[in-house]
């Protein structure tokens, strides 16, 4: 058989797991089954031995107001240990909109200065990232994903999209 480390979804690239397939049947089953990445899959020579990279990233928000950074606070990641892991924005009027893995897949979030009420801005159908706001601060422009499948490397995003910065009020615009 054959030892990979992959994917069961295109929006779990974040965690992939190590897998093995049966050879000639072609069977795949997954070995390990965590929130963990796992890279660099090696076998010593008899096959007996495995070792492998396990990737643990942990991602937290701080804000330090007015710089001050021993006034800093934590927003620990809800669900993934991954918020922000594609960037943070301030919008005009004090919240933050940042990337979590918090619904299942990325997705643009939004919540308050200090932490408190986050808010999806972007469906959970979706792999959404790389959000930019304008400086009306009334949309939210960002890179999704809308067939599900993020691109290899160097690809072309599928479809650049909006959303109404204001929670509950979805617009979502292909270009």
């Amino acid at each position: 058989g054959l030892l990979i480390s992959a994917a069961e979804k295109a929006s779990d690239t974040r965690t992939r797991q190590i897998w093995h397939v049966s050879y000639p049947g072609g069977e795949a089953q997954k070995i390990t089954n965590d929130l963990s990445n796992y890279t660099n899959i090696s076998l010593n020579a008899d096959s007996s031995v495995l070792v492998t990279v396990q990737e643990n990233q942990a991602m937290d928000i701080w804000v330090a107001p007015d710089g001050d950074v021993t006034r800093a606070a934590q927003f620990k990641s809800v669900s993934s240990n991954l918020d922000g892991l594609d960037g943070v924005r301030w919008t005009p009027d004090g919240k933050i909109v940042f990337n979590s893995m918090a619904g299942g897949r990325d997705g643009i979030w939004i919540m308050d200065a200090d932490g408190k009420n986050r808010k999806p801005l972007s469906t959970a159908e979706t792999i959404d990232y790389g959000a930019s706001i304008t400086t009306d601060g009334r949309t939210i422009v960002f890179t999704s994903e809308r067939t599900g499948a993020r691109r290899p490397s160097g690809g072309q995003p599928t479809r650049s999209a909006r959303a109404d910065s204001r929670p509950g009020r979805r617009r979502s615009r292909r270009r």
